[in-house]
């Protein structure tokens, strides 16, 4: 049987043209389905990562909190992460209708607000402080480190050093609510002058179809329902995260059953060709699950070199979609590719079973080749007036003769023609696809569907709220504007 197998390697570098052929394909089917993986997989964290930026990731707050309700809140068994929010007090600013909070608050409690340490760090001593873009604004400084500013707080002025800048929550700039940092020395010596108020933040251990529930029960069961609120956007927006990305299913199925009548064609040819050297196996002995497995481990032998290819390209080709077109694509600032090993996995499985699927017919078709039947059938010469007919290029009834062969040919291989039209349909369909897919996606041209104009200005993010009233009336102001319109396109789950 080795002596056999060893045909294979032969077999490929003798047609060194049609094994690239086939390597190219196996190549190309591995890298689109691993893009498309890739590439959805990173959209749908993308979209979350947008909705926790927006209004955080916790998933209930509890304002207001007693010193015994937190140790309930920290010892119970759904409580995931849990984060502290101290606030010392409040500087109000009635001309921007914007109230500033000074707070003390570790990392991971700002992680679960939606906010992150962007430059320098969170105050660690007295006379430190970290500020938000929206904090520095209401300030009257630029959000930078190493600026020092005052701030009244209970009758007493007290100045501090900018050492950390804090990224805004959308949801909370949107409240006029900003936050400053303080260090929890410095939280000690203010809350003695003015009234502290603890709120938490959690997150529980559940499916996404339970979190709900979860932080309903965490509430009801330490009874602080009525001091329990929950966000609800990024809840449901976990609810409805089918844990299978179908569309990148169907995709990558489409994709993989059009590779598989591509490599189908190549294989079956190299088959064809094969058939008198087939037949002369078979009368040295060679029984028809040898010659099958001849077939199979030329495919097998493609596939180790094709897949891990294709593998990389598709990885490139999802860093290119994001660089180049991720958020024109998306309609999400933030996008970014997000590489996990089940999309890696599910190309190559679908990659595979391209190959073996495609080489399952040739490979049976040649290991029925009978001996006397490949010599009698691949070993008549043509006759000396046929000869003639093809070097004169026509036909006895003046048909030319490229022509004509090409109409036996497709007759007398009904079925792979019948494959090949199928490939090309399904490649047109592919594109026409892909192409609505595409076309949807694209938020301005939607938002020029429904209000005309002549300029456009396009947010950043599909989460960011955009121009608010003041912008609208200032742009109203502008000579010859004649009509200010804003629309706002929230995309839904894919396809």
């Amino acid at each position: 049987m080795k002596r056999y197998t060893e045909l294979s390697r032969k077999y490929l570098s003798r047609r060194l043209r049609r094994t690239l052929y086939t390597l190219l394909g196996v190549a190309l089917a591995v890298a689109f389905i691993t893009a498309i993986m890739i590439t959805f997989e990173s959209i749908e964290a993308s979209e979350l990562q947008s909705m926790e930026n927006s209004v955080g990731r916790y998933h209930g707050k509890v304002v207001e909190t007693s010193e015994s309700e937190l140790m309930d809140l920290k010892i119970h068994v759904l409580i995931e992460e849990l984060g502290i929010q101290k606030i010392a007090g409040t500087i109000e600013f009635p001309e921007e209708r914007a109230s500033l909070f000074i707070e003390e608050a570790n990392e991971l409690t700002l992680n679960l607000r939606g906010k992150s340490i962007e430059e320098g760090r969170l105050p660690e001593k007295p006379g430190e402080i970290a500020v938000d873009s929206f904090s520095a604004q209401l300030l009257g400084i630029t959000p930078e480190t190493g600026q020092m500013v005052s701030l009244d707080i209970g009758g007493k002025k007290r100045t501090y050093e900018v050492v950390g800048i804090v990224s805004k929550a959308r949801q909370e700039s949107a409240m006029s609510k900003a936050f400053v940092e303080i260090s929890p020395e410095e939280f000690s010596e203010i809350s003695e002058e003015s009234r502290v108020v603890k709120n938490a933040y959690f997150t529980v251990e559940a499916p996404n179809n339970g979190i709900r529930a979860a932080a309903i029960k965490v509430a009801s069961d330490l009874e602080i329902r009525d001091k329990t609120t929950y966000n609800g956007s990024l809840i449901y927006f976990l609810e409805n995260l089918s844990p299978v990305n179908w569309p990148a299913v169907v995709l990558g199925l489409l994709v993989a059953v059009a590779s598989m009548v591509s490599i189908y064609n190549t294989v079956q040819i190299s088959v064809l060709e094969r058939i008198r050297e087939f037949g002369l196996l078979r009368a040295a002995g060679a029984t028809p699950a040898q010659i099958r497995k001849v077939v199979f481990r030329e495919s097998i032998l493609v596939s180790l070199v094709g897949i891990p290819l294709g593998l990389a390209t598709g990885v490139l080709l999802s860093f290119a979609i994001a660089l180049y077109a991720g958020s024109q694509f998306t309609g999400l600032g933030g996008f970014a590719t997000m590489i996990t090993p089940l999309s890696l996995l599910l190309g190559a499985i679908l990659g595979f079973l391209s190959v073996v699927v495609s080489s399952l017919i040739p490979a049976l078709r040649a290991g029925k080749v009978s001996p006397v039947e490949a010599m009698r059938q691949y070993g008549v010469e043509p006759s000396d007036f046929e000869v003639r007919g093809i070097v004169k290029g026509q036909s006895s009834s003046g048909e030319k003769i490229p022509l004509k062969l090409a109409k036996r040919n497709m007759r007398r291989n009904l079925r792979t023609t019948i494959i090949s039209v199928i490939s090309m349909t399904m490649a047109a369909t592919l594109f026409i696809a892909f192409s609505y897919f595409a076309g949807n996606f694209d938020t301005e041209k939607i938002a020029r569907g429904v209000v005309k104009s002549d300029f456009s200005i396009r947010v950043a993010s599909m989460y960011d709220d955009g121009p608010d009233e003041q912008t609208i009336e200032e742009i109203l102001s502008f000579e010859d504007v004649q009509t200010v319109a804003a629309a706002k396109f929230i995309t839904g789950r894919l396809l």
